[in-house]
């Protein structure tokens, strides 16, 4: 199969329908079967093949790869808060996700912790959806804390079907007095 036309193809299902992406040309290595490659920027989950149609005289007949799932994990910025905060008032954590999703597509959880004997301890999970935010997606939540101490934020994106998961770094500390 060397120095033979592969036709890259493309899907957002595993079963089609499929549209050409690019066609490539196999390496034409004496004794080799040919070989080729493509490099891909997916903004979501997609699906890829590869698609050999023989040539007149080729000797070969149409032949089509297995199918590859390409994902794309979401990525949650940092949450932002405020540096201190009174003892049960509400503030609002926020952050950005990227790739962009539509809003109120993908849910972000707010893990929150506390320090307590020189660890960073889960006191609570909070919930928050995606918005439109020009070219991203942010997410936000209010919150309200009682108790006072130290905490930090960390934001994840649930797995889904299509999707899996992802995790911010942790926030900056948030003094609560």
């Amino acid at each position: 199969m060397g120095g033979q036309p592969v036709m890259v193809q493309t899907s957002s299902s595993a079963t089609g329908p499929w549209a050409n992406l690019k066609t490539l040309t196999t390496s034409a290595v004496t004794g080799s079967v040919g070989a080729c490659s493509v490099s891909v920027k997916p903004t979501g989950p997609t699906y890829y093949r590869f698609r050999f149609v023989a040539g007149a005289g080729s000797g070969y007949g149409s032949s089509i790869s297995f199918v590859v799932r390409v994902g794309v994990r979401p990525v949650p910025s940092a949450p932002k808060a405020p540096k201190s905060v009174k003892a049960r008032h509400s503030f609002t954590v926020r952050g950005t996700l990227v790739p962009h999703f539509a809003a109120g597509q993908k849910t972000v959880q707010i893990n929150i912790y506390r320090r307590k004997n020189r660890r960073w301890v889960l006191a609570r999970q909070v919930l928050a959806t995606n918005a439109d935010k020009g070219a991203l997606t942010s997410y936000a939540v209010k919150i309200k804390l009682t108790s006072k101490g130290r905490y930090r934020f960390q934001a994840y994106t649930l797995s889904t079907v299509t999707w899996p998961g992802g995790a911010s770094q942790p926030s900056k500390i948030l003094t609560v007095r």
